[in-house]
């Protein structure tokens, strides 16, 4: 399985309607905290999925690694092959 590691993700935040945006970058520690601060209130917005949340979207990931049986200066000049044709 591929694993994606998240070394630090930068953030626009505004403390109210008329203040100018402020940039910071969270690390592990500080995006577990805003997950769940994201979920907490996910489940408040939806009374624990009582409520539908309509006109949403969720975004997925979805990695694979594929591993090959030789390299590609292996399939050209051991085996004089064309790797793109192969």
């Amino acid at each position: 399985p591929t694993t994606i590691k998240v070394h630090g993700c930068s953030r626009s935040r505004q403390k109210n309607l008329i203040s100018k945006p402020t940039e910071s970058t969270l690390y592990d520690g500080d995006l577990r905290l805003e997950r769940a601060k994201a979920m907490d209130l996910i489940d408040a917005i939806s009374r624990s999925g009582e409520l539908a949340l309509v006109e949403s979207s969720f975004h997925v990931i979805v990695a694979a690694t594929h591993c090959f049986d030789e390299t590609v200066i292996d399939t050209v000049v051991k085996q004089n092959q064309n790797p793109i044709e192969s």
